[in-house]
């Protein structure tokens, strides 16, 4: 097994990062070999919880992303804010309020660890969509 890689960007709260997450993301597990798959879901998830961080949270926001034999760990975290996301009932005509669904229909696990009065990390474990349905069921472990 090759040993795991590792990023981490401190970013502004600034909404405008949601992209340039969503790249950096994308081009790191695509230099490290990821299956197209679980870029894409890597790529959302970090999009929609850095989204939640830039409008909830404070500066710093920090990401980190862990990769090894195609399983993601990944973590966001917001310098301050005590909101704790949260899941939440929408109907059609919601503009928003889907990330966490979003979140929770693509990760294998996640949750919201508070920082010592301040701030939390939202984190999520990921696998390939290819080696989930080898093994027939989620895989939560992290080697």
């Amino acid at each position: 097994m090759t040993s795991p890689r590792e990023e981490c960007w401190d970013l502004p709260a600034d909404l405008s990062a949601v992209s340039k997450v969503r790249e950096m993301v994308g081009s790191a597990l695509t230099d490290w070999g990821a299956d197209t798959e679980l870029i894409d879901d890597a790529v959302l998830i970090f999009g929609e919880l850095c989204g939640n961080a830039f409008r909830h949270g404070t500066s710093p926001v920090t990401v980190k992303l862990r990769f090894s034999g195609q399983k993601i760990y990944g973590e966001v975290t917001d310098g301050g804010s005590t909101f704790v996301p949260r899941q939440r009932t929408v109907t059609a005509q919601d503009e928003g309020g889907r990330g966490l669904m979003i979140v929770e229909a693509l990760a294998d696990q996640w949750d919201v660890q508070a920082c010592g009065g301040a701030g939390k990390t939202v984190w999520f474990f990921c696998s390939s969509p290819n080696l989930r349905a080898a093994t027939n069921a989620p895989t939560r472990a992290w080697p």
